[in-house]
């Protein structure tokens, strides 16, 4: 029987470079349908033999399938059966592995200095309880303080609206729907043209009541708006779940790291070793995209899911599919100074 612990712990695994690899087959109950990535979940874990009530094809948001053997005639399903609330931390990337690449690809030398992980500007870089701002994966010497504040660990806001739509983010997938409680690192209300969404460091709690929304979590962001945010909910809480690197040294001038485009997208995993670099994109978009990586080095070579992409010097362009998940490989060497003056800020 697959426990809600199992799924769990495959959830965690994706953002990893070690899946779950010893379950050589897992039984499916009525209620593990609920979610949504269901399909791409189990596929990234390797799991192949999966025994279900019914002799199905189940196919997830992202157009993944999986094969269950069960009884009777074979039946399509797509996940969620019945959508709902599911719990789901954003992923924090490797401090060591990001302090490393930075050592590997920039001129450096002793004192102190902050790298925003973000690979994209933003006025929720957090550190401590303390919000800054940054350009795209900037490295510098100066912390400038944001307009943006944290607010209590518990807040109630009076909203316009009576029965809105609420977007949230559940494991590997945006759900909208009506459902006016639950848990989750972020969360949108909008009708008509005002908006409101709130993000946090891990996972809040929140109800809506009567047009009241009640929030509850740790280093909460709210914010209203009747044109919509250049800092999205999504990167938002990827900001305050990745907060700004303390480094013991600094940069002779002040550089941009890498960026990425578009801001459906998001890092989830990323390993470094000896100029090797590996990265995990995920597609947050109901629409395909074509992500662009940037990055202060000269890209030797790249691939993305072990097919082998031709980089543009700086530059990589990265397929993923609708709710997709690439995994992308870089051979990365430092470039000199001259070059490097194109990433200072």
């Amino acid at each position: 029987m697959m426990s809600l612990i199992a799924i769990e712990d495959m959830i965690e695994a994706v953002a990893t470079d070690t899946p779950i690899t010893n379950l050589e087959e897992i039984k499916l109950e009525d209620f593990d349908l609920n979610v949504d990535q269901l399909p791409l979940i189990l596929l990234e874990n390797g799991i192949n033999e999966i025994f279900w009530e019914r002799n199905a094809i189940i196919i997830g948001p992202d157009g993944s399938r999986i094969r269950s053997l069960g009884q009777g005639d074979l039946i399509k399903v797509r996940t969620p059966v019945s959508p709902s609330s599911i719990p789901w931390k954003i992923p924090k990337l490797d401090k060591t592995a990001l302090t490393e690449l930075v050592e590997y690809l920039l001129p450096v030398r002793e004192g102190q200095s902050y790298l925003n992980p973000a690979p994209w500007d933003t006025d929720f870089a957090r550190l401590d309880r303390s919000l800054y701002a940054f350009r795209a994966g900037e490295i510098s010497t100066n912390l400038r303080e944001s307009e943006e504040k944290l607010e209590a660990d518990e807040i109630s806001i009076t909203t316009p609206f009576y029965n809105p739509e609420i977007r949230f983010q559940n494991p590997l997938f945006i759900q909208t729907n009506r459902i006016y409680n639950g848990r989750t690192s972020w969360l949108e209300i909008k009708l008509d043209n005002e908006g409101i969404f709130a993000a946090s460091e891990s996972l809040m709690e929140y109800e809506f009541v009567r047009g009241t929304l009640h929030l509850s979590g740790k280093d909460l962001v709210v914010k209203k708006y009747d044109k919509y945010p250049q800092d999205s909910p999504l990167r938002t809480a990827w900001s305050l779940s990745n907060e700004i690197i303390e480094l013991d040294f600094e940069p002779k001038a002040s550089y941009q790291l890498f960026s990425l485009i578009p801001s459906s997208v998001i890092p989830i995993h990323l390993s470094f070793v000896g100029g090797n670099v590996k990265l995990k994109l995920l597609n947050l978009s109901g629409s395909p995209v074509i992500a662009e990586l940037r990055i202060a080095a000269r890209i030797l070579k790249a691939s993305v899911n072990n097919e082998e992409i031709i980089p543009e010097f700086d530059t990589i362009k990265v397929p993923i599919r609708r709710w997709g998940i690439a995994k992308v490989e870089m051979k990365v060497v430092r470039i000199v100074e001259s070059l490097l003056k194109k990433f200072r800020l």
